[in-house]
Formats: C-alpha cells, structure tokens, sequence
C-alpha cells in the first residue's frame, strides 16, 4: 500500500508556524482528525514531510493535536527548496507514495523526480472533500 505523506503548514494545519512564534496551538480544519484516523483505520501509512525551521514545535503540535494517529515516520526539518532529502527520510524513494501539500513547485519537483508518485494540491487543510475527490470511497 502507498506511503501517505502530508506537509503541516496549511496542510495539516491553517497556518505556517514560523510566521506565528507565540501561537500554542495552530487551527485545524474541523474534519482534519477525523480524516486522518479513517485513513489509518483502512491501513494506510501516515507520514510527515515539512521544512519546517521548528521541528520540535512541530513534533509538540503534531502529539497534542492528534494524539490517537500514529505516524508511521516524521521528517520534519528545514531544506531551501525541495523535499527530496525528506522523501528519503521517508523511506519512498521508489515513488510509491501520494504527497499532500499547498506548494504546487514542491509537488511538481516531486512529480518530475517521482514519477510513479501522486501529488495532491490542498488548497485548505485535509478535509473530507480532499480525501473523496482523490480516493474512491
């Protein structure tokens, strides 16, 4: 089964933590917890990509916030321009994996590089009308 992988910033969550230092806990879109619990009920791994320049705050929300989803693997850390080094990290460099994120460069650099990958542009936090727009449910 294909590799989930999510970014956090305006993926997993409303904003982007570096440009909210005091913020103690990030919004999250009502479905959010929901989604991400039935996709781990039908056996999908769950896994985190973000270039974040925060990761420990990130890993502190990420437990706080969704305390019953297991993440299969974390690779939260900062790189300038790509996620390849995460993808790596992730152990999906075969391509066998569907990448969330709301920065279409790094999801057409991944494509380009990852051509048996999927992408998926998340124009607002992970919600229901991602997950059936893109799965056959």
């Amino acid at each position: 089964m294909r590799k989930l992988i999510f970014d956090l910033d305006r993926t997993l969550w409303r904003c982007t933590i570096e440009y909210h230092p005091r913020i103690r806990r990030p919004p999250i879109h009502k479905e959010t917890r929901e989604v991400l619990s039935f996709l781990q009920k039908e056996g999908y791994s769950l896994n985190i990509a973000s270039r974040s320049a925060q990761p420990a705050k990130c890993n502190y929300f990420l437990d706080t916030l969704f305390p019953t989803i297991h993440f299969d693997r974390r690779a939260i850390y900062p790189t300038p321009l790509s996620k390849f080094e995460h993808i790596w990290d992730l152990g999906a460099q075969d391509g066998n994996f569907i990448m969330f994120d709301d920065e279409k460069h790094i999801l057409q650099d991944l494509k380009r590089n990852f051509p048996k990958s999927e992408t998926i542009h998340c124009r607002r936090p992970l919600d229901w009308n991602t997950i059936y727009t893109y799965f056959e449910y």
